[in-house]
C-alpha cells in the first residue's frame, strides 16, 4: 500500500501531454521535422488531440505545478480515471486511503474517455512511465487496496449522477473505501445438478441452475459463505455447507446482491392449492354416494319383508341380499370419492368399491352362466342342478381373494395423496397444486380395473349370448339388461379415469366417477329389484293364477279333441324357440305345478317327465 510518499508519488506519475500540445511547447519546429517522439505533425485537429498514434506520435510526460512538491504542498501524482458514466470508486479510495494521485484530464472533468485510457496506457507503455493497469498486456505494478467486505460493498458511494456529483459525494465514507470486488471468471457445475434440474418437470424445477448461471460470485460471498460453514460446526461434511449456502441466499434475496433480479423468468413461483374439493360438485356427490347406499339398505330389506313372495323365491332372496350388499359398499365408495384425498379415504374407496362390484357381479355372472346352461342342457333332456351352496363357495372364495390383493396393495404400495403441480402458462409465476389419490405403481389401479372389467364383460357377453331364451322361463332379459347397464357405466367411468388434469381436474374428476358409481348402482338396483318390488306391488301374482286356472278348465274340457292340435302346436313352438317339445311341456308342467297346486311356498319341488318329484336348488 501507498501511503505518506506524496513526493514520490508525484516525481513518478507525470501528466501525459496531448499529440498537438507537445508539437506547441516541447517541439523546437512544432513537429515538422522528425524526433524520438512524433514523425510529422497531427493531420487534423482530430490527430492533434491524442495521446499516442502508432509510428507517429509515442506520447510524453511532464511534470506541472501539480507534481511540483516543493512549491506545492498538496503536490498529486496523475493517474487516469475512469469515465463519470462507470461505475467506478475512484475519489473514494484515493482519498480515505491518503494515496496522493488524481486524474487531470484535460477537458475540465476529473475522467478519461475510454479511447484516451487506452493511448494513455499505450504510451506509459512504450516510454515505461508505470504503473499500467492492463496486467495481462502491458508489464505493469498492481495497487492494493483494503479487501472488500460485505460492509464496504453494501456502503459505497453511489450518487445517482457521477458526472455532476460533487467531491464530497463521490469521496463518500471511509468505510465504503475499499478495493474492487473480484469476480471468478468460469464456473463449474456438476453435471448431475444439470441434469436433475432439467430432468424435473416444469412445474417443481427449482431455478438454482438458471440462478446459479446467471450470477456472478464475489470473493468475498464465497468467502462468507466458507467461514459460515466452518463456524457453524454442527455437521460439518453434510448439513453445515447446505446451511451456509441457504442463509448467504436468504440474506441477499432482496439485499446484498439482490439475487431476486437475477431470477429466471416465472419465479418466484405462486402456488395456488386446489379448492375444488369444497365446490359443490364434491358435496353432491358425497349426498349421492349416500342416498344410493340407503337405497340399496331399503332393497335389501323390502326382499327381507317380501321374501315369501314368488317373485322373490323365484329370483333367490340370498342372490338379492349379495346384490343389495355390494351396492352398499359400492355407494359408501362413491360417498368418499367426493372426500378430499387422504391416506384413510384413497385405501377406503378402493376397498369399498372393489369389493362390492365382486359382490354384485361375481352372483350376477354365475346366474347368467347357469340359466344359459340350464337351456343348453334342456335341449338334450338333461336335468340341471345348481345348488345355493355352490354359489356362496364361489363368491366367498373370489371375495376372499380379492381382500387378500387389496391388502398387499395397502401394505406393499398404498394409495396415498399425491400433490401434481401444474404451471398455468408457459412463462407464468402461477402453479396450480392438484391432489389425487395414486401409488407409486400404476399396475395397482391398471389390475383393479382390469378385474372389475373381466366380470362386467364377461356378464354382459353371457348376457348377449342368452338373449334368446325365454323370458317368461327366467330372469335372463332383466339380468341382461343389468348387465348391459353395467358394462356402458364402466365404459363411461374409463373414459373419465383416462382423461388427463389438464382437461379434467382430480376433484372434478373424481366427483364425476363417484357420481357414475352411484347412478349405475341406482340404476341396477331399478332395473332388477325395482321390476320384482313393482310386480309384488300389482298383484300380478293372482292375475297369474286365475289365468292359468282358466287355461286348465279350458283345457280339460276340450279332452282329447284337442289333444293331436295342441301337440302341433307345441311342435311348431319347439321350431320357433329352439326348445324341445318334451323340455317346453315338462317346463309347462312345472310352472303350473306351482301355481295351480297350492305348493308356490316351496318353488323347489320340481315334476319331471315322468310324473315323480324331485327336490332340487333352483338357480341363485
Amino acid at each position: 500500500m501507498i501511503r505518506g510518499v506524496e513526493h514520490r508519488l508525484a516525481d513518478m506519475f507525470k501528466r501525459p501531454m496531448r499529440w498537438i500540445d507537445y508539437c506547441a511547447h516541447i517541439s523546437i519546429d512544432n513537429c515538422t521535422t522528425n524526433d524520438s517522439v512524433v514523425s510529422r505533425a497531427p493531420a487534423d485537429e482530430t490527430e492533434g488531440l491524442k495521446y499516442f498514434l502508432k509510428d507517429a506520435y509515442t506520447g510524453h510526460f511532464i511534470h506541472t505545478e501539480k507534481n511540483d512538491c516543493t512549491e506545492n504542498p498538496n503536490c498529486t501524482g496523475h493517474m487516469i480515471d475512469y469515465p463519470c458514466t462507470w461505475g467506478a470508486y475512484t475519489s473514494s479510495q484515493l482519498y480515505w486511503n491518503d494515496i496522493h494521485l488524481e486524474s487531470d484530464a484535460p477537458n475540465g472533468t476529473d475522467s478519461y474517455t475510454y479511447g484516451e485510457m487506452l493511448e494513455i496506457i499505450d504510451a506509459a507503455n512504450v516510454t515505461r512511465r508505470y504503473p499500467d493497469p492492463t496486467m495481462e498486456v502491458y508489464d505493469f505494478i498492481q495497487l492494493l487496496l483494503p479487501g472488500a467486505t460485505r460492509e464496504c460493498l453494501e456502503n459505497r458511494p453511489d450518487p445517482p449522477n457521477r458526472c455532476n456529483a460533487s467531491l464530497e459525494e463521490l469521496q463518500g465514507e471511509k468505510v465504503g473505501s475499499c478495493g474492487y470486488n473480484t469476480h471468478s471468471f468460469e464456473k463449474y457445475f456438476a453435471r448431475s445438478f444439470r441434469e436433475s434440474s432439467i430432468e424435473v418437470p416444469v412445474a417443481r424445477r427449482s431455478p438454482g441452475h438458471q440462478l446459479t448461471s446467471n450470477i456472478q460470485l464475489s470473493d468475498v460471498d464465497i468467502t462468507q459463505m466458507m467461514m459460515d460453514w466452518v463456524n457453524r460446526g454442527v455437521d460439518k461434511w453434510n448439513y453445515d455447507p447446505r446451511d451456509a449456502v441457504c442463509t448467504w441466499v436468504a440474506q441477499n434475496y432482496e439485499d446484498g446482491m439482490k439475487l431476486k433480479n437475477f431470477l429466471p423468468p416465472g419465479y418466484p413461483r405462486v402456488i395456488h392449492q386446489e379448492a375444488g374439493y369444497n365446490s359443490r360438485l364434491t358435496y353432491f356427490c358425497i349426498a349421492l354416494g349416500v342416498v344410493g347406499s340407503v337405497l340399496s339398505v331399503v332393497a335389501g330389506c323390502a326382499t327381507y319383508i317380501f321374501r315369501g313372495e314368488k317373485q322373490i323365491k323365484f329370483a333367490q332372496e340370498q342372490f338379492m341380499y349379495l346384490l343389495s350388499l355390494g351396492f352398499f359398499f359400492v355407494g359408501v365408495g362413491a360417498s368418499i370419492y367426493g372426500a378430499r384425498p387422504s391416506i384413510g379415504s384413497c385405501v377406503a374407496r378402493m376397498w369399498f368399491v372393489i369389493i362390492g362390484f365382486t359382490l354384485v357381479y361375481v352372483p350376477l355372472l354365475m346366474k347368467i352362466f347357469a340359466i344359459n346352461k340350464l337351456m343348453n342342457d334342456s335341449k338334450k333332456c338333461r336335468v340341471t342342478k345348481v345348488s345355493k351352496e355352490k354359489v356362496y363357495r364361489v363368491s366367498g372364495a373370489v371375495v376372499g381373494i380379492t381382500v387378500l390383493y387389496l391388502l398387499i396393495w395397502t401394505i406393499v404400495d398404498p394409495p396415498s395423496p399425491d400433490p401434481e403441480l401444474f404451471l398455468r402458462n408457459e412463462g407464468s409465476n402461477d402453479v396450480d397444486v392438484y391432489i389425487q389419490c395414486s401409488s407409486k405403481s400404476m399396475i395397482w389401479y391398471f389390475a383393479a380395473i382390469c378385474w372389475e372389467g373381466i366380470l362386467i364383460c364377461a356378464s354382459a357377453a353371457v348376457a348377449f349370448i342368452s338373449r334368446h331364451i325365454p323370458a317368461a322361463f327366467n330372469e335372463s332379459r332383466v339380468l341382461g339388461n343389468v348387465a348391459y347397464a353395467s358394462f356402458l357405466f364402466f365404459v363411461f367411468r374409463l373414459i373419465v379415469f383416462a382423461l388427463p388434469v389438464i382437461v379434467l381436474q382430480p376433484s372434478n374428476q373424481a366427483s364425476i366417477y363417484g357420481f357414475l358409481l352411484t347412478l349405475e348402482s341406482v340404476v341396477v338396483i331399478g332395473l332388477y329389484f325395482g321390476v320384482k318390488f313393482y310386480s309384488i306391488y300389482k298383484h300380478e301374482d293372482d292375475r297369474e293364477r286365475d289365468f292359468l286356472t282358466n287355461i286348465r278348465g279350458s283345457t280339460q274340457n276340450l279332452g282329447n279333441r284337442k289333444s293331436s292340435h295342441s301337440l302341433g302346436e307345441r311342435r311348431d313352438e319347439s321350431r320357433s324357440t329352439g326348445i324341445p317339445e318334451s323340455t317346453q311341456s315338462n317346463l309347462f308342467i312345472r310352472q303350473s305345478t306351482h301355481r295351480l297346486s297350492g305348493r308356490e311356498s316351496d318353488p323347489s319341488l320340481v315334476e319331471d317327465q315322468d310324473g315323480s318329484r324331485n327336490s332340487t336348488n333352483h338357480l341363485p
